[in-house]
């Protein structure tokens, strides 16, 4: 009998054993997929955040035609990462000057401005949209996108607007990332600059 309740008890251990090991395996499995998935969601948040503060403004030499622009618009829209919102003429960048800055002393400065003497450029405006492959942000990518942008024949300048996320997030990352938004809004909206 005591061979028999040994053999018993051995079974026992082995299947409780084997158990207990399934458990672990099943629950380190579990961690890792938590751990995966946690940090898919922090780079889809961080992407929301960058594509919907940081507009690339591309300041260009001159007036364009209709070809043109739309040669412009398809050479953008096949870049990665960023897509044409849309084009603001000289015309329209001084009307928005003199809205934004329409105090008697900036306003009497603007009004020396029309359409043969205006100083502000014409410029598209271009949003941020990260494809799927997109697994980390950083400098290099937004590198990549000035340095192709800059490429297009017309264009004098390219301003990767509130860049300065990017900073925050290699440093405080996304938590801090989400408080410094809360408080750019807080401000935005008592200044409307959004």
């Amino acid at each position: 009998m005591s061979k028999k309740f040994f053999k018993i008890c051995l079974i026992l251990l082995i299947v409780v054993t084997s158990v207990v090991l399934v458990y672990l395996n099943i629950k380190k499995s579990i961690e890792i997929k938590q751990e995966k998935y946690t940090a898919l969601q922090k780079i889809n948040e961080v992407k929301e955040i960058f594509e919907k503060y940081c507009k690339i403004q591309i300041f260009l030499s001159g007036e364009f035609d209709d070809s043109r622009l739309d040669e412009i618009k398809n050479r953008i829209n096949n870049i990665d990462n960023i897509k044409f919102e849309k084009y603001i003429s000289k015309a329209e960048a001084l009307e928005i000057m003199r809205e934004k800055f329409n105090s008697e002393t900036t306003k009497s400065v603007l009004d020396e401005y029309n359409e043969e003497n205006n100083i502000f450029p014409a410029s598209i405006t271009v949003l941020i949209k990260f494809n799927e492959q997109v697994n980390e942000i950083d400098d290099k990518l937004f590198n990549d996108i000035e340095s192709q942008l800059s490429n297009i024949e017309g264009v004098i300048e390219v301003k990767i607007g509130n860049k300065f996320f990017l900073d925050i997030y290699k440093q405080s990352g996304l938590s801090g990332l989400k408080k410094i938004i809360k408080e750019y809004e807080r401000i935005a909206d008592k200044l409307d600059w959004l």
